[in-house]
């Protein structure tokens, strides 16, 4: 597979860093701002605002408030690090064991909270629902047979077709009736992990990873191995390849390799090829969940590709793929998918005896919508929406919470990872923001073990304004007062 060219953004960053690296740019230095970047390179402003926010993101600049862009200071170097961690044992796969805490954290943030930062959604208003209610009555009116009859076969075979033809820009060349229509990304990843597992069996997730998935895996009765991952680049290789050196020690890997949640990473190409290979030669399945995959923050560049791509067996390989519109285009209608590889027919069969079929309506919507081109021009729009108000809240987290938060912009999605300083304690922080009426996602739910505890993901989907504003002002405050 032919390696896509550089895009312009990423050409402008790479003279950067190889300045500071040369020492013509020190630590510290403040660079010329974006209009001045832009001016120097015959650039547009969006990309040279794209360098610094790609810099960002590797830790290599930082944005101060009303001041610019500075060359940050360097972190302790990865091979060190790396070293101390395969140093340690790895961590021991166990049952998990936390859905009673987040079951009862989401009721409490549903029923109390107004600007719910704590969930993974936009806000109504960022989806093109008229469209989509439109399409719905026009196609009730021709097809009446979908509201009085059951679904069948694995899926509307025009969906199906729509979602083959865009697979493509992922990297993944995919036969319509490879996939399956299932009841959003949670039923894609249930029948996944049920195909390949057994009760008892471990599973290999990242740290910090998705609760929903820690809820599937408790019901399922399956123990989970945690691995390190990193905000940059995602889950660590190094480690997998040492927890899975053993045969049989584990059956599955669940991975998001397109801005994960909650850290909003994104693995390098290099390294899903690696993966794909590593999971082929020890017969593991590698289950990808690129619900985010659409929601790359630089519109003028291509879609991250899956790591589905390597998978050189096709619909015989290893990785089972499962995708989403709810992240995206509607998230009442729970339209996912999945491309399980040699699993299909387990799949299908598992599908039918648990829910016979996805329904057919809100699927013949979609695939209507994905027909138009609609939804590229749409995307594009919520792309650079997601952007605007993620690099907002980051400043406003930086600006209001204590020294020594972190808190990284990642490369997609509109999910924030904020780690706070000193041991303060974000379950804490989540009853005091509760009391005024703002939700967040404390660290806690993210993991099987407690190393988690001064953390929270927050949802920069919601438009900036100034509720949004204050509730970060608030929160800031409240932190502040948990020392």
């Amino acid at each position: 597979m032919s390696t896509p060219p550089r895009p312009l953004y990423q050409s402008l960053a790479q003279r950067l860093q190889d300045a500071m690296a040369s020492g013509a740019l020190a630590v510290g230095a403040r660079l010329p701002s974006v209009r001045q970047l832009a001016q120097q390179h015959s650039v547009s402003l969006v990309t040279a605002l794209h360098v610094y926010r790609h810099l960002e993101a590797l830790g290599l600049v930082v944005a101060k408030p009303k001041s610019g862009y500075f060359v940050a200071p360097p972190a302790r170097p990865a091979t060190i690090a790396k070293l101390h961690a395969l140093a340690a044992p790895l961590p021991t796969a166990q049952y998990v064991g936390r859905n009673h805490d987040i079951t009862h954290i989401t009721y409490l943030a549903r029923a109390h909270g107004r600007l719910r930062l704590d969930i993974a959604t936009g806000p109504p208003s960022v989806y093109p629902t008229p469209v989509l209610q439109r399409l719905m009555t026009r196609i009730s009116r021709q097809h009446p047979e979908l509201l009085t009859q059951y679904g069948t076969g694995t899926g509307w075979p025009a969906l199906q077709s729509e979602l083959a033809r865009r697979a493509l820009a992922a990297g993944c060349e995919l036969r319509p009736h490879e996939l399956l229509i299932t009841h959003g990304s949670t039923e894609a990843l249930n029948l996944a992990l049920r195909a390949c597992t057994q009760p008892g069996d471990t599973v290999v997730v990242e740290s910090p990873t998705y609760f929903g998935l820690l809820q599937i895996l408790e019901s399922l009765q399956l123990r989970a191995l945690e691995l390190p991952t990193d905000a940059v680049t995602g889950l660590d290789l190094d480690a997998l390849e040492l927890a899975t050196s053993t045969p049989g020690a584990v059956q599955a890997v669940v991975v998001t390799p397109n801005f994960q949640n909650p850290l909003g990473s994104l693995m390098p190409d290099a390294h899903k090829a690696r993966l794909v290979a590593l999971m082929a030669e020890r017969n593991i399945a590698l289950i990808e969940d690129d619900v985010f995959g659409d929601l790359h923050y630089h519109a003028l560049d291509r879609r991250p590709r899956c790591a589905k791509a390597w998978d050189a067996a096709g619909d015989a390989g290893t990785v089972m793929l499962c995708g989403s519109a709810t992240k995206t285009l509607a998230p009442g209608m729970r339209i996912g998918w999945l491309a399980a590889g040699r699993w299909r027919t387990k799949v299908e069969m598992l599908k039918f005896t648990s829910s016979i079929a996805t329904p057919e309506l809100p699927q013949a919507a979609i695939a209507a919508f994905l027909q138009t081109g609609g939804y590229e021009r749409y995307l594009r729009r919520l792309r650079q929406t997601y952007l605007s108000q993620t690099h907002r809240m980051v400043q406003a987290v930086r600006q209001h919470f204590p020294p020594g938060t972190q808190c990284d912009m990642p490369q997609g999605g509109h999910l924030l990872w904020v780690q706070l300083p000193d041991g303060r304690n974000a379950r804490t922080l989540f009853d005091l923001a509760l009391q005024e009426s703002i939700g967040i996602a404390p660290g806690l739910m993210f993991s099987t073990t407690d190393r988690y505890q001064h953390c929270l993901r927050l949802n920069a989907g919601y438009p900036w304004s100034d509720a949004v504003d204050n509730s970060l002002q608030r929160l800031g405050a409240l932190a502040h007062g948990l020392a």
